[in-house]
């Protein structure tokens, strides 16, 4: 199994009692947190409180997003006064990677071996955090090696790493992510004078006002556009239903002002990226020295978003007309 980031945290502990070896190539170890609640289901009396008492399932929402979403956002901000920059943020950033690697040592404590291999030398959260799922004894079993070696080729008889030695395998499982920079690929989205968006894009910088829209593309919105992505916690569906708010009002003053088409004005889609710039400057995702899948080549971020959900939520609330063009 190549990977081992979220998708290889839930295939390895499934399929490692079933094979007669598992071999797993590790690119960089990730900050993971302990979750007794992982493997439980969800009683009947808690679906029945969720189906019947009123507002309860909005404040169990709410208190899901705070303690999971924006009540980690300040764990994430960068203090420049912070005297240990290189393996934490903040005090807050310090005191939730001591809760990580407490776990960790605990689970690991008769494996040094293993230890030196998981522990990340990046402050938490800089890539995206993984939920225990028994992983750390599955890397303990008998049949599972965590190879830390590069890999430098795939060949017939499995993987050769790069100092020559070849791990013979049957099958290859790739927990190697997905091609999240190619945003709105393969498409082909022509606007205005016959740009098309990835041509304006690039291969690897697409940018949105508020991640749903582009000037030049007239009656053009996206769902889960450049930099909605959420990797301080959350659900990716409130940011979508963030989205179709905004873009419902933007249909009503479409369809009541009796216009024809509707696009944000370019200074509005440059001010904001400057602002989620700004503001990806000083959380971790831009921490120096750190790799992750939320930056393009040159560093920028353009996957995730720097703000709050409740701050989204304020945004794309409400509607200014000044902020668009009518044709």
């Amino acid at each position: 199994m190549i990977g081992t980031g979220a998708s290889g945290h839930q295939v390895g502990p499934s399929i490692a009692p079933d094979v007669a070896r598992l071999m797993i190539f590790q690119r960089s170890p990730h900050w993971v947190v302990p979750n007794p609640n992982y493997h439980e289901g969800v009683s009947e009396g808690k679906k029945w409180a969720l189906a019947n008492i009123p507002f309860y399932l909005r404040w169990y929402r709410f208190q899901l997003f705070w303690g999971f979403a924006d009540g980690l956002h300040e764990a994430l901000r960068v203090d420049p006064e912070w005297p240990q920059p290189k393996r934490s943020l903040n005090a807050l950033n310090e005191k939730h990677r001591r809760f990580m690697e407490r776990h960790m040592r605990s689970e690991l404590a008769d494996r040094p071996d293993l230890l030196e291999k998981v522990i990340p030398d990046y402050p938490a959260y800089g890539k995206r955090i993984l939920i225990d799922n028994h992983w750390f004894r599955m890397l303990k079993r008998q049949n599972v090696d965590l190879v830390t070696d590069p890999i430098d080729a795939i060949v017939p008889e499995g993987v050769r790493t790069r100092d020559g030695k070849v791990w013979q395998a049957d099958a290859l499982v790739f927990a190697t992510g997905f091609k999240v920079s190619k945003m709105l690929h393969p498409m082909t989205i022509v606007g205005r004078h016959s740009r098309e968006l990835h041509d304006i894009w690039g291969p690897d910088d697409a940018k949105a006002y508020l991640g749903l829209t582009v000037p030049g593309f007239p009656n053009f919105f996206m769902l889960t556009g450049p930099n909605t992505g959420l990797a301080h916690g959350g659900n990716q569906i409130f940011m979508t239903e963030c989205g179709v708010r905004h873009m419902m009002l933007a249909l009503r003053e479409l369809l009541e002002g009796g216009h024809r088409s509707i696009e944000c004005k370019p200074e509005i889609y440059e001010n904001y990226n400057r602002k989620v710039d700004a503001m990806h400057a000083r959380m971790v995702w831009t921490h120096k020295g750190m790799t992750n899948w939320y930056r393009n080549p040159n560093g920028r971020v353009f996957a995730i978003t720097p703000w709050r959900l409740v701050e989204y939520w304020k945004m794309t609330s409400r509607f200014e007309r000044g902020e668009y063009e009518f044709g």
